[in-house]
């Protein structure tokens, strides 16, 4: 399933991503920093973090839901680990956004923060961003959201990816039919039995 919003063959969502969940891990990282130090520098990071994760995580939930709604069929498995994937990242985003207004309250009160509620918002927001990754993955890996539908034998050594443009290593290394059926077998759960099975050859 093919993303409709993308750049190219690249879907923007998995992009947008890294920049909101960096961000969420530096508040909370600075956080713990100003508990441990009552430095006033670790405030401003993580004000300015918690700031950027809300603007760059409703920036990135764009594209997010536009293939949600668009390429994901309803009434299936996919829908669901795709509605669930949203629904954590929505808790993440709001337990950041009053983590955000309790900062820039406290800024502008000149008021002493909360350290205590804004360690328990970010650290619980930290922890439904990992669960919203492992559904996102889900999408990706298993329900395959995002991602050029074609052969594993083609796929290893796609001539259209950027990075055979760069030379000819990848098309000089050639891939064995054990390879490939290894690799196929993969998404099944079952790995292979044998090391005949992976291509390996048992030395005496």
């Amino acid at each position: 399933m093919l993303s409709k919003a993308r750049i190219g063959s690249h879907p923007l969502h998995p992009m947008l991503i890294a920049v909101p969940i960096t961000s969420y891990l530096a508040t909370c990282g600075a956080l713990v920093g100003l508990v441990a130090t009552r430095d006033p520098f670790w405030f401003r990071v993580a004000l300015w973090a918690n700031a950027v994760g809300v603007v760059s995580a409703l920036v990135a939930a764009i594209p997010g839901a536009i293939d949600l709604l668009t390429v994901v069929p309803g009434r299936t498995v996919a829908r669901k680990t795709g509605v669930t994937h949203a629904i954590a990242n929505v808790t993440a985003l709001v337990l950041f956004a009053i983590n955000l207004y309790l900062m820039a309250d406290a800024r502008g009160d000149q008021e002493p923060l909360n350290t205590t509620a804004a360690l328990a918002l970010t650290g619980g927001g930290v922890l439904v961003t990992l669960i919203a990754g492992w559904f996102g993955w889900e999408m990706v890996q298993r329900h395959h959201v995002g991602v050029v539908e074609q052969s594993m034998r083609r796929a290893v050594n796609d001539p259209d990816a950027v990075a055979a443009r760069f030379g000819e290593s990848s098309r000089s290394l050639p891939v064995t039919d054990s390879q490939v059926l290894a690799a196929e077998e993969a998404p099944t759960g079952r790995w292979p039995r044998e090391e005949s099975e992976s291509g390996r050859i048992t030395r005496h």
